[in-house]
């Protein structure tokens, strides 16, 4: 499976110190995820294997948005 980031980020990208800091685990995918840029070049080292687990981010009272980061 191939994941091109959109939108002109790079994708949501989280360091293990952060989910540590966070008390969140990762998750390790079945299937190893290939990750470029929009010019096709990967990105890092190009493969991501673990992700966080679905959070949900808050701003104001309304707004609430299911997310996880690789």
């Amino acid at each position: 499976r191939h994941f091109n980031p959109h939108s002109g980020s790079s994708g949501n990208f989280i360091s293990q110190d952060c989910l540590n800091q966070l008390q969140l685990s990762h998750c390790r995918h079945f299937q190893v995820l290939s990750v470029k840029t929009i010019q096709g070049k990967p990105l890092g080292r190009g493969a991501v294997r673990y992700s966080s687990p679905f959070i949900t981010l808050q701003v104001g009272l309304f707004h609430k948005e299911e997310m996880w980061f690789l």
